[in-house]
């Protein structure tokens, strides 16, 4: 097992710590300060309404991040 970069990495098994450390590098950012940089975003989520658990929305905004270009496009031009 490779040797974890971070602290966030002890609690993540080996393919999520990767690819944590692909996105926060990906951001010119260490894991950790991906890491926090998410919880914010989290908690500016959650100050402006979105529940903790409200899986149901999560699930709409995975299909609607998992769409096809025109299809987002659309979607766009809907909440415009």
């Amino acid at each position: 097992m490779p040797k974890p970069t971070c602290q966030l990495n002890l609690t993540l098994d080996v393919p999520t710590a990767e690819r944590v450390e692909e996105i926060a590098f990906a951001a010119h950012k260490r894991p950790s300060g991906a890491g926090r940089d998410l919880l914010l975003e989290r908690m500016k989520l959650i100050e402006a309404g979105w529940p903790l658990e409200d899986d149901e929305t999560m699930e709409f905004l995975l299909k609607v991040l998992s769409a096809s270009k025109p299809k987002k496009d659309k979607i766009r031009d809907l909440v415009k």
